[in-house]
């Protein structure tokens, strides 16, 4: 067999040259002929692992298939078919770039076998049997070549070529390449790349038009992106495109301050704009910016946002119904601005969501019960829109919520009495609404509820003795309700508060009024009864009230001596006492509050005579109305001088000063400017009182 084998080496060898250099030409495609030519590297097939490029799957993001049409160990198709049974391909084990064995490695292979049999064929058959396989490896490999293919001449030998060879291990760390963002990318085109990226953000139609914000984004980084970014490289190209379109969308030319916005450095260095360390960002902060149009959905790429905080601008539409997608949210904040719309989206998966602010905008619809869902929020703010129908129950379930504001709105229905299971709930602002019903028994027992305002709705009922356990409050709004009864004794507990407001109803007419209690040291307090039906004296106990700025109970029934601890509250500016049936004498400590600017006692049955003016009180004194009382003598020169000298500023001082009025009080003309009852301010000239 050996013998046969060393008489058929010549021609094979020579075949074996003639299909190495067509196998060298057709089998391995030429690097530079796959770039320059795309649609060549589509017709074969060429996949890494993703989606072929130019098919319809293919796009930023999309997984492919996972097995390589074009193996380039094996060929592909288009190649010889060497991969077929009985081929061999001849290349070193150790080198995947296909070094093949060419003719001159073969001759002197073969010129280093004996040309004799290394052992007597009367040797042992299986020993000579195992030699003639190794040598029927070559034969099986020549046979199956087309033998039309022989030289008709013998070939001259080409030159050895170099064989690559593998350079030694060292330990510097290798050079990685700049990451792409797209499979295949270096084979495309700038803009194809681009688009391929965008695209997946935004439909085609829409990222192609030159006139959409998203159009004019794309151009913007294809064109004009002082930065020329590099779609294959640029991993946060995505964001790049996202902030553009906000910009675009949102009329950034015409933004307060904008920057580094489309200016060639990172993103992330714009204003408004913070970025982690992994050049994501996390925050975009542009309130008060003056920006207009609509917030783009493209935001959704922000993946790592926690903080979109776009208040106090001139923004219109809708609210993107992407929330969901943005899975790092934890505060949402378009409050103060003209969007429409529902006030809730999808936030399905934003289990971070912590604040959701879209008070004083133009949101109509109703509150999703969705959002009771959403078990992180602490802050849900949707005062100051179009919402109506109801509460709904569902938010009882906020374990963690602090303010709910869902004030100004055209909700209906009662107040749900799961609300009363919030525990952590510190203010709680729901007026100006048309709800019915009365106050949950359950919001009594919310002792860390410092802010309860309920005014201005249809509640009814009377108000619970358990009012005086909620000793955190600050701010209790009551008024313009339906409210009857009397005010509870234990109301005084809430002597703390810098502000108190309540209202009581006693009759077929609403009536209002605010009491305001002010903490020392704290924003100044409002009392306000006023426009009710309250009867009975005022309880003299206002010793302790030492920032009380504003006390208004005119328009009730109150009889008895005006409470004279009033006039000894050092902060009190305004104290309306009008209308009621007050029927003791003005009290002489009445000027002793130093900071008073308008005092209105007049319709009442006040009798004797206007206490005297130390020298120096009362000098921020503007309106003192006194008429429609009993008052008699003759108004004091120290009061009258408030008007005429150069330090005074009292403007209005009217009077039961008319020679027809009865009871009468002299006052010289030129001290009082108004004088009843046959005058009026309006025949004087004169501004009718603040009511």
């Amino acid at each position: 067999m050996a013998r046969k084998v060393l008489q058929w080496l010549p021609l094979l060898l020579a075949l074996l040259h003639t299909v190495n250099a067509e196998r060298k030409r057709n089998y391995f495609l030429d690097i530079d002929e796959l770039v320059g030519d795309p649609a060549h590297l589509e017709h074969r097939g060429l996949r890494h692992g993703r989606t072929l490029i130019g098919s319809k799957k293919s796009g930023y993001g999309k997984k492919g298939s996972s097995k390589s049409a074009l193996d380039w160990s094996k060929g592909g198709k288009g190649s010889s078919k060497s991969a077929k049974k009985g081929r061999r391909t001849y290349e070193s084990d150790g080198d995947r770039d296909g070094a093949v064995w060419d003719y001159d490695t073969l001759m002197a292979n073969s010129m280093s076998m004996d040309t004799q049999p290394s052992m007597d064929p009367s040797e042992d058959t299986d020993t000579a049997d195992s030699y003639d396989m190794s040598m029927d490896m070559d034969i099986s490999f020549d046979m199956s070549m087309d033998m039309s293919v022989a030289p008709t001449r013998s070939p001259t030998p080409p030159p050895t070529p170099t064989v690559p060879t593998t350079p030694a291990p060292t330990t510097t760390a290798p050079v990685s390449s700049p990451p792409t963002i797209l499979p295949d990318c270096d084979l495309l085109t700038r803009e194809e790349a681009m688009e391929l990226i965008l695209v997946e953000i935004t439909e085609g139609p829409i990222l192609t038009d030159p006139s959409t914000p998203q159009g004019q984004a794309f151009r913007w980084l294809l064109n004009d992106d002082p930065a020329a970014v590099d779609p294959c490289t640029y991993v946060t190209l995505p964001q790049r495109y996202a902030l553009a379109t906000t910009y675009f969308s949102t009329f950034g030319d015409n933004w307060e301050t904008s920057t580094g916005w489309l200016g060639s450095e990172n993103e992330c260095t714009w204003f408004g704009v913070t970025c982690g360390s992994s050049d994501l960002i996390e925050q975009l902060r542009l309130d008060e910016n003056n920006l207009g149009g609509e917030i783009p959905q493209e935001i959704k790429v922000f993946t790592e946002l926690e903080v979109f905080q776009l208040r106090t601008n001139e923004l219109v539409g809708t609210i993107p119904d992407v929330l969901n997608e943005m899975t790092s949210l934890a505060t949402f904040d378009v409050e103060n601005n003209r969007l429409s719309g529902n006030p809730t989206v999808n936030v399905t998966g934003v289990d971070d969501l912590a604040i959701y602010r879209v008070s004083s905008n133009r949101l109509a619809g109703t509150i999703s019960p969705e959002m009771g869902t959403r078990s992180s929020l602490r802050q849900f703010w949707f005062g100051d829109n179009l919402i109506e129908g109801k509460i709904p129950t569902e938010l009882g379930l906020l374990s963690n919520l602090e303010t709910m504001y869902i004030y100004r709105n055209v909700l209906t229905g009662s107040i749900p009495s799961e609300l009363g299971n919030l525990e952590s709930l510190v203010g709680f602002q729901a007026h100006a609404n048309q709800l019915t019903g009365t106050i949950p028994e359950q919001f009594f027992t919310m002792t860390s509820l410092e802010e309860l305002r309920v005014d201005r709705n249809a509640l009814v009922g009377d108000l619970p003795s358990s009012i005086g356990d909620l000793t955190a409050l600050s701010d209790l709004r009551l008024n313009e309700n339906l409210f009857t009864g009397v005010l509870p004794a234990s109301i005084t507990a809430l002597s703390d508060m810098s502000k108190l407001t309540y209202c009581v109803n006693c009759g077929d007419t609403l009536f209002h009024n605010c009491l305001l209690i002010p903490v020392p040291f704290q924003i100044s307090g409002i009392l306000r009864l006023n426009g009710n039906n309250f009867v009975g004296t005022i309880r003299d106990s206002f010793d302790g009230w030492f920032t009380l700025d504003f006390m208004d109970i005119k328009n009730n029934n109150f009889e008895g001596p005006l409470p004279s601890s009033v006039f000894e509250i050092p902060t009190l500016r305004i104290f309306y006492a009008s209308n009621n049936n007050f029927d003791s004498t003005i009290p002489v400590n009445w000027s002793n509050s130093p900071v008073l600017r308008d005092l209105y006692l007049n319709g009442n049955q006040l009798t004797g005579t206007l206490p005297a003016v130390e020298p120096g009180q009362l000098g921020a004194l503007t309106e003192l109305i006194l008429q429609d009382n009993q008052l008699t003598g003759t108004v004091p020169p120290s009061v009258c001088q408030l008007r005429d000298d150069a330090s005074g500023i009292l403007v209005s001082l009217w009077v039961d000063c008319s020679p027809d009025a009865s009871p009468r009080i002299e006052c010289d003309t030129s001290c009082c400017n108004a004088c009843f009852p046959n005058s009026t301010a309006t025949d004087l000239g004169i501004e009718n009182p603040q009511s």
